[in-house]
């Protein structure tokens, strides 16, 4: 029995389609984008913009050229941090935010970056009446996850931007967890950054994330890598046009053909589809392991406003026993600890035990879920 469990992390199995996108990359395309001339790498341009808009309908926006391709989605935040604020700037965040927005904003502490943090309830929502609070002060930017990678929980996007719209302060939102599964409509939000990563909902390779840009914001956004673009080569000084602004260097083009692949399979499976089944799944774990003593569900416990998640503290046992239990004798993977999150653990009030996290997909199934219950019976009984 083999069962994987931390699609939270990165989503397992890939979809055949993607194999075959990254695959045919390393086979059939030699040469790098915007470098080498052939009827092939023309043909790859196309597919590249294909992928781009694709990208770019998900967000809801119509610039393909606003899609920026990164290594990761804490790439893609970095580039947004530190190429938005200046000395003596306030950011504010939520109390879920991932050490991808804590560590570079902790960073430029030393130029007088200031970091404002609204609390969260249990259930993961931020408190409105304490944003709102800090938006009248007018801070140069706010970076919010939609989802909490630590239990799942929602944010309630919505409210947020229309907060934010309000008071005209640039909303960033940390989509790792949700992009593809979950709708944002970056112009009905007015958002200025939305940033993704393609190894988790998207279905797609490591090593592969992104920034879709409005317009207005990327203009104001400084780079994070400057060199090479195989654009405007004869000039010293990086060039704006986009998105050649933010990609310098060769592109991992096995990474953005597989992420194409795992957008398609997202679309011909409908995200509707994939988080019913994954909601599904979750919720029978959830009941499976609900009756069991000492063991606190963490985040909201209606499993239809979060996603395909469940993180449990086995109260009087150690986390990392159960988790290490689970994949030793029963070859479940799960995972455990503070997730890169423990601003979130604290706000959750399970730091610094941390909690063990269990993360569905699509291709997971019942059959999975009742053996992982089975398991955690007779490990807690031992």
């Amino acid at each position: 029995m083999s069962i994987y469990l931390d699609n939270g992390a990165t989503s397992y199995p890939k979809p055949p389609e993607v194999v075959a996108a990254v695959t045919d990359a390393l086979t059939n395309y030699p040469g790098s984008l915007g470098r080498s001339h052939s009827k092939t790498m023309s043909q790859l341009e196309h597919r590249l913009y294909d992928i781009r808009m694709a990208i770019a309908n998900l967000f809801k926006m119509n610039n393909a050229d606003h899609v920026v391709f990164t290594r990761n989605v804490t790439e893609s935040l970095n580039l947004v941090i530190q190429g938005f604020l200046e000395p003596g700037d306030e950011v504010v965040i939520s109390s879920l935010e991932h050490n991808a927005v804590v560590r570079p904003l902790e960073a430029l502490k030393h130029l007088g970056v200031q970091t404002i943090i609204i609390p969260n309830d249990h259930h993961g929502q931020i408190d409105m009446e304490q944003l709102e609070k800090v938006l009248k002060t007018l801070p140069k930017l706010m970076v919010i996850n939609h989802v909490s990678n630590v239990t799942g929980d929602i944010q309630n996007l919505e409210a947020v931007a229309e907060l934010a719209a309000q008071y005209e302060v640039p909303l960033v939102v940390d989509a790792a967890q949700s992009a593809g599964i979950l709708p944002v409509d970056m112009l009905a939000l007015s958002l200025s950054a939305v940033a993704f990563t393609g190894h988790k909902t998207l279905m797609g390779p490591q090593g592969i994330g992104g920034l879709v840009l409005s317009k207005p914001f990327a203009k104001r956004l400084r780079p994070l890598v400057y060199g090479g673009t195989g654009s405007l080569s004869e000039y010293f000084e990086q060039p704006t046009l986009m998105p050649d602004k933010f990609e310098s260097g060769t592109q991992n083009l096995p990474g953005i053909l597989g992420l194409g692949a795992g957008i398609d399979f997202l679309r011909r499976i409908t995200p509707e589809v994939i988080l019913e089944h994954e909601r599904k799944l979750i919720s029978l774990l959830q009941a499976g392991v609900s009756n069991l003593s000492h063991i606190r569900i963490i985040g909201n416990p209606d499993s239809h406003k979060r996603l395909g998640v469940l993180s449990l503290d086995f109260s009087q046992d150690d986390n990392s026993r159960i988790a290490h239990a689970l994949s030793k004798n029963y070859e479940i993977a799960t995972r455990v600890g503070l997730h890169c999150a423990p601003l979130a653990h604290k706000s959750y009030g399970t730091f610094s035990s941390g909690t063990v996290r269990f993360s569905t997909s699509y291709f997971n199934t019942e059959e999975d879920i009742l053996n992982t219950i089975k398991a955690i019976n007779e490990i807690i009984k031992d």
